[in-house]
């Protein structure tokens, strides 16, 4: 008797790999590469969903991909980020009982949006409760 896969069951089980094949796209750090992954269709938005999944198979590349595209000097790359609930998503990521390799993925995902532009420091600070969160990392 042969067992088959549904189609959701196939998708789930590429998904890790298609995530993880992205990141390794955006860590050559080619601006060119990095603005057509992030300008591609609903990209953006299915990584940032990726980071708020409670798998963290999906979620750790997903966060991988973001932190790559946040290291672009393009900042039109990092607007795309944060107009679709980027830092909301880090926001949301960051919790005190949070495994800490994850952790240092979204402070390394804070840092590069703070390495932009002012614009985009104006942001993060105007995101209360993710500073509040980092305050409270720094004090502890």
């Amino acid at each position: 008797m042969h067992t088959f896969l549904t189609k959701s069951e196939i998708t789930n089980m590429f998904l890790k790999e298609l995530l993880w094949s992205l990141s390794y796209m955006l860590d050559d750090g080619d601006e060119e590469i990095v603005t057509s992954i992030c300008q591609g269709k609903n990209t953006m938005q299915s990584i940032i969903t990726y980071m708020n999944s409670p798998l963290e198979e999906e979620q750790k590349p997903a966060l991988r991909c973001a932190g790559q595209i946040l290291v672009s000097d393009n900042h039109e790359n990092i607007d795309l980020y944060m107009f679709n609930g980027g830092l909301k998503a880090l926001d949301s990521l960051l919790v005190p009982t949070q495994k800490d390799d994850t952790t240092k993925e979204i402070l390394w995902c804070l840092s590069n949006i703070s390495a932009g532009g002012e614009h985009h420091i104006r942001a993060l600070l105007s995101c209360e409760t993710l500073m509040d969160k980092i305050y409270t990392l720094l004090t502890s």
